[in-house]
C-alpha cells in the first residue's frame, strides 16, 4: 500500500488518539466535583486547569521540538500517552491535597497534552499539504468530540458511585491502552512529500520560499503577532465557555450535574463539527476570510449570552464553540501559511503556546469576574478579534500579491 492511501489510516488512527487526550475539554464537568469532595476552594481547583496550562506553554516552547527530533515521532507520541494516561490514574487516586491535583492534572496531563496535541496536529498539515484545512480538522476533531465520550462517562460513574475519583483509573488504563500502540502504528511522510508528490500552485510555492522562517526567527516578524493574537483572542473565548460551561450553566440556572454534562456533550459535538466544518470550509475560501467570520460570529454568540436566557444560552455557546473549533483548526495551516510548511514541526511548537495562554487566563476571567463580566470581556475580545483578523486577512492579501 503506497503512503498515498497510508495517510488516511495515520489521520484517522491520529484522530483516535486526540480523541483520549480530550479530558481538558471535560475539565467543566469534574472542576467542582472535585472541589467539593475534597473540600477545595473554586479557585485554587480552577488554578490547576490554568497551571496545566503553564506547563503546556512551558513544555512545548523549550522541550518538544528537541526532544521529538532525538527520539522520533512515534516514540515521542508514545512517550506523552504514557504520561497523559498516568496523569489521568493519579487523578484518581488523590488523597486530599490540591497539590496532588496540580501535579496530576497540571504537570503530567499538561506535558502529555502539549506532546500529543500539537504533535498530531503538524502531523496531519504534512500528511496532506495539499488538503491541509481538512486534515488539520480531522485530527482536532478528534480532540474536540473527546468530552462527548468522557464527559457523559464520568457523570455516570459519579452518579453510580458518588465518587467521581473512581472514573479516572479506567480511563487512564484506556487511553493506554489506545494511544500506545497506535502511537507506534504512524509514520513520518517521505522525503520531499509536500513538494512533489502534490502539486501547488505558483502562488503558494512562491510564498513558501519567501517565508521558510522556522523557530525563534518567527518571533522577529510582524506578521507573527497578527497570527498570534487573532487566535489568541478566539481561542481564549471559547477556552473559557469550553472550560466553564458546565459551572455557568449550574449556578445561573440551577440545573443538575447530569444535565449539564450532557450539554457539556452537546457543546464538544459543536466543538467537533466547528473543526470539521471550519477546516473544509477554509481550503474553499481561504484562511484570511475564515478568521474575520469566526470572530464575527463569536462577537454575535458572546452578545447573545449577555441576555440570560437559558436555552439563548446554550445556542450562544454552541455557536461560540462552533467558531472556536474553527480556530483551533485554522492555528496550523496558518502557521504553515505563513512561515512555511517545511518548518511547521518547529514552528507549531511555539503557536500552540496561544493554548496555554487562553488555558490561563479563560478560567482565570470567568471564575474571578464572575459570568456577566466575563461575557462582557468576551464580548470586547471578540470585537477586537475582527479588527485584528481584518489586519491579518489584508497582510496576507499583500503577501499573496507580492508572491505573484
Amino acid at each position: 500500500m503506497g503512503f498515498e492511501r497510508r495517510r488516511w489510516i495515520y489521520l484517522f488512527s491520529g484522530m483516535l488518539i486526540e480523541l483520549c487526550a480530550g479530558l481538558p475539554y471535560s475539565w467543566s464537568v469534574f472542576q467542582n466535583l472535585l472541589a467539593e469532595k475534597y473540600q477545595w476552594s473554586t479557585a485554587g481547583t480552577a488554578g490547576a486547569y490554568s497551571f496545566s496550562s503553564i506547563c503546556m506553554i512551558a513544555f512545548s516552547l523549550l522541550a518538544a521540538t528537541p526532544l521529538m527530533n532525538r527520539i522520533g515521532l512515534s516514540r515521542f507520541l508514545a512517550l506523552g500517552g504514557l504520561i497523559y494516561a498516568a496523569g489521568t490514574v493519579g487523578c484518581g487516586l488523590i488523597q486530599g491535597s490540591l497539590a496532588e491535583l496540580y501535579l496530576y492534572y497540571g504537570v503530567c496531563i499538561g506535558v502529555g497534552t502539549a506532546i500529543l496535541y500539537p504533535t498530531l496536529t503538524s502531523y496531519a498539515v504534512r500528511l496532506f499539504p495539499d488538503r491541509p484545512g481538512l486534515a488539520s480538522g480531522v485530527m482536532v476533531g478528534g480532540y474536540g468530540c473527546g468530552p462527548f465520550v468522557i464527559a457523559p462517562l464520568l457523570a455516570k460513574v459519579h452518579g453510580i458511585t458518588g465518587d467521581i475519583s473512581k472514573a479516572f483509573l479506567p480511563l487512564g488504563a484506556l487511553f493506554a491502552i489506545v494511544i500506545l500502540p497506535l502511537s507506534l502504528l504512524l509514520r513520518e511522510p517521505p522525503e520531499g512529500w509536500g513538494n512533489g508528490v502534490h502539486d501547488q500552485g505558483e502562488n503558494e510555492q512562491a510564498q513558501n520560499s519567501k517565508t521558510g522562517i522556522a523557530g525563534k526567527e518567527i518571533l522577529r516578524h510582524g506578521l507573527f503577532y497578527l497570527v498570534y493574537v487573532t487566535f489568541a483572542l478566539a481561542i481564549t473565548n471559547g477556552t473559557m465557555l469550553v472550560t466553564q460551561a458546565s459551572p455557568i450553566l449550574r449556578d445561573r440556572f440551577h440545573i443538575s450535574v447530569a444535565a449539564s454534562a450532557n450539554i457539556v456533550g452537546g457543546i464538544s459535538i459543536s466543538n467537533t463539527v466547528g473543526r470539521l466544518l471550519w477546516g473544509g470550509i477554509s481550503d474553499r475560501i481561504g484562511l484570511g476570510r475564515s478568521t474575520v467570520m469566526i470572530h464575527v460570529a463569536m462577537l454575535v454568540g458572546f452578545g447573545l449570552l449577555l441576555v440570560g436566557d437559558l436555552w439563548l444560552s446554550i445556542g450562544a455557546m454552541l455557536l461560540c464553540v462552533f467558531c472556536f473549533g474553527g480556530a483551533s483548526t485554522l492555528l496550523a495551516p496558518c502557521t504553515a501559511q505563513a512561515f512555511g510548511p517545511d518548518q511547521l514541526k518547529q514552528n507549531y511548537p511555539i503557536m500552540f503556546s496561544v493554548f496555554g495562554l487562553a488555558g490561563i487566563l479563560g478560567p482565570v476571567v470567568c471564575t474571578n469576574l464572575g459570568h456577566g463580566s466575563a461575557f462582557l470581556a468576551g464580548t470586547a475580545a471578540a470585537a477586537g478579534g475582527v479588527a485584528v483578523s481584518v489586519m491579518y486577512h489584508k497582510v496576507k492579501v499583500r503577501m499573496d500579491t507580492e508572491a505573484c
